[in-house]
């Protein structure tokens, strides 16, 4: 019997550690407003809704999955989580195909496996109930597909290879809409590959092939799921977004190397922080970028001596299809900015781009002919992998830090009085908070609970409780509120009137 590589222990061992923490990660993290707002708008209301009523949070194939978990299972933060949790074992799966596909050395396989997965950032995507980790999965077991795909050579190439890769991109599309881009961008980079070095009288049946294989493939998944909802789509519905890729670079570099560092609110982030967030948005990254599609240059030379892309290394095919995806990936973004005006992607609609660019980092790093080079190489990526560690957490997701508390007050709530015998408590609450209240007062049939309301606000008065932020000190000085209760990770506030809270003792402060 054959004894496993070290290779395939270790790189398993990984996957399996980080899927046990996404696991308890789903099961016990707050609900976010995001996933309460897709349960409140489109699990509690009837199917058609996920078909035509449009919002950029409407994710349509996650959406329909999360509604099928929860219609099977029952209502908790885990059935929410569980078809980003299967989208995000799939993402961990194909990341280590792929490492064991393009890495022959043990260490630059290691450090790639951890660069894929242990940074922060994706780690959120990969169980918080939204469609971003999902539509990673299907984009990386596609590109799998697709590098296996050019390996076979142009006469054993498996046409079943590249069919299945397209359909993948199209789920993707469907799990969410962002991932539009990088699947064209494959699309596009799959089709001349395969025309590049053929002899001019196969073009044309080249080109058929790439239509009837890939593009169309690619294409009905994608028209089945998204083609009512989009109908229905307003222009407005595309809300989120940045004005510049630089937006776009800090937005990413701040969630991947400085997770740990903004508390949600701009105020409470070091200044040495911010200035490192600019350092290598604005500098380090671009000239990193620049290296990548340099090193296109001398595999262009080793692919035109060679006359045959089959003929080049594994390495250098898959250097040149996830190089030439995350360039196409970002002139698309470019060129629908330019000429329609879309917004530019932030933070986690720019997942894919982190992804296809770690990869290339990992590809440039393999590069190195000896140990030497390579270690030197490897220097940057390390002290990377030394910010992700420094980032983990099982606490709280970064976008929505300032939503981590809801289920620990949610319960302090319960244990505490209600001031009108006989009456649902009233509970006056930042808008951000009534999603996911409400999804708890759903959890757990809680009665004792009057929905949550954003009208009146809570700067109307007359609630029983409060539950504020930081922000609404003003609110909370107006009304004559007394905070009883201040979480550690979110810094949301529970609060009660002065004069009522004065004559009951079980009100007392409990932070």
């Amino acid at each position: 019997m054959t004894r496993p590589s070290p290779h395939s222990v270790l790189g398993m061992a990984m996957i399996a550690a980080v899927f046990a923490v996404n696991v308890y990660r789903a099961a016990h993290q707050s609900i976010t407003a995001d996933e309460a707002f897709t349960w409140d708008l489109y699990i509690t209301n009837p199917l058609n809704w996920i078909f035509v009523v449009y919002d950029a949070n409407n994710h349509v194939l996650h959406t329909l999955l999360c509604r099928l978990s929860v219609q099977l299972l029952g209502l908790s933060e885990l059935t929410m989580r569980l078809p980003s949790l299967a989208g995000g074992l799939l993402y961990l799966a194909f990341v280590y195909k792929l490492c064991r596909l393009l890495f022959v050395n043990f260490w630059t396989f290691l450090l790639a496996m951890a660069a894929l997965t242990l940074n922060p950032f994706l780690m959120d995507y990969l169980s918080a109930a939204r469609g971003y980790g999902m539509a990673l999965g299907f984009l990386t077991a596609a590109l799998y597909l697709v590098l296996r795909f050019f390996d076979d050579g142009p006469e054993a190439a498996n046409p079943n290879r590249a069919t299945v890769a397209a359909v993948l991109l199209g789920l993707a599309i469907s799990a969410n809409l962002v991932f539009l881009f990088p699947a064209i961008a494959v699309a596009i980079t799959i089709t001349p590959l395969r025309i590049i070095g053929a002899p001019a009288r196969a073009w044309s049946r080249i080109l058929l092939w790439a239509i009837g294989r890939f593009w169309l493939p690619l294409a009905a998944p994608a028209v089945l799921f998204l083609a009512m909802p989009l109908a229905h789509a307003k222009k407005d519905a595309f809300y989120y977004g940045g004005n510049s890729l630089l937006e776009t670079t800090l937005s990413v570099v701040q969630q991947s190397f400085f997770h740990p560092d903004n508390a949600w609110r701009a105020d409470t982030t070091p200044a040495i922080i911010i200035r490192s967030i600019d350092v290598i948005g604005r500098w380090v990254v671009p000239a990193i970028l620049a290296l990548v599609f340099a090193a296109l240059i001398p595999v262009g030379l080793r692919w035109w001596r060679a006359r045959d892309f089959h003929a080049l290394s594994v390495l250098d095919r898959a250097y040149v299809v996830i190089a030439l995806v995350l360039a196409i990936s970002l002139g698309l973004l470019m060129a629908a900015h330019s000429f329609v005006g879309m917004a530019y992607p932030l933070d986690r609609t720019a997942i894919y781009l982190v992804a296809m660019f770690t990869l290339a980092c990992m590809l440039l790093i393999a590069y190195g002919r000896n140990t030497p080079i390579r270690l030197l190489a490897s220097v940057p990526a390390i002290l990377a992998l030394a910010m992700f560690l420094r980032g983990f957490t099982t606490s709280y997701y970064y976008v929505w830090r300032y939503d981590a508390g809801t289920k620990r007050i949610f319960h302090l709530l319960e244990g505490h009085p209600r001031f009108n015998p006989g009456k649902p408590m009233r509970v006056g609450a930042d808008w951000r908070f009534d999603p996911s209240l409400n999804f708890y007062r759903q959890m757990y049939h809680a009665d004792w609970l009057a929905k949550v309301l954003r009208d009146p606000p809570p700067e109307a008065g007359g609630f029983d409780y409060y539950v504020l932020l930081p922000e609404d000190e003003e609110s909370t000085r107006k009304l004559g509120l007394r905070v009883i209760y201040r979480d550690p990770i979110s810094d949301q506030q529970v609060a009660l009137p002065v004069l009522r809270g004065a004559s009951r003792q079980r009100t007392r402060p409990l932070y």
